[in-house]
């Protein structure tokens, strides 16, 4: 084999095992981030109906909502995986978009979560700060990482040299 198995064209069994995980990878994100997201939305949605912190029985929306976003960051982290493994010149670029949209996301879930009602230093604030910050590690870092290593495109193609 004289290269990856998702990019060497001489192997069709791999060249065809690579597009069965990628597209197995792109259905369990998009399932992840769409599930999650239905109940993250809802949650997030009857908080903003009441505009009162997460207090008794909404305690329990709170619980499901940061669930909800636990899963909505499962199908990110694979959308990263995803975009990682793909043999396109622009999956770098795509990665920077992935980052930048998961820090808005982990940046809005902190902001609508952290008003529980009780002071800053309850369990559920501290709680959710700690999971924001693995959030962020495990579903932003990463597609960064990948954008900062990646090297750079020309964008213009440079001219051919002329011969003798």
């Amino acid at each position: 084999m004289t290269g990856d198995a998702l990019t060497d064209s001489d192997d069709k069994t791999g060249l065809w095992a690579g597009r069965l995980l990628l597209g197995l990878l792109a259905l369990l994100s998009v399932a992840f981030i769409l599930s999650g997201g239905f109940f993250y939305g809802w949650v997030v949605a009857d908080y903003l109906q009441y505009d009162s912190p997460f207090t008794g029985l909404q305690m329990l929306g709170w619980m499901l909502g940061l669930f909800a976003a636990g899963t909505v960051s499962i199908g990110l982290l694979l959308a990263g995986v995803l975009f990682r493994l793909m043999p396109w010149p622009r999956a770098p670029l795509a990665s920077l978009g992935l980052a930048v949209t998961a820090v808005a996301f982990v940046i809005l879930t902190y902001v609508v979560f952290s008003d529980t009602g009780h002071g800053s230093d309850s369990i559920e604030v501290v709680a959710l700060r700690g999971a924001c910050i693995i959030y962020l590690f495990l579903i932003a870092l990463p597609p960064f990482l990948h954008w900062v290593k990646a090297k750079p495109q020309p964008v213009i193609p440079p001219a051919p040299k002329a011969g003798p």
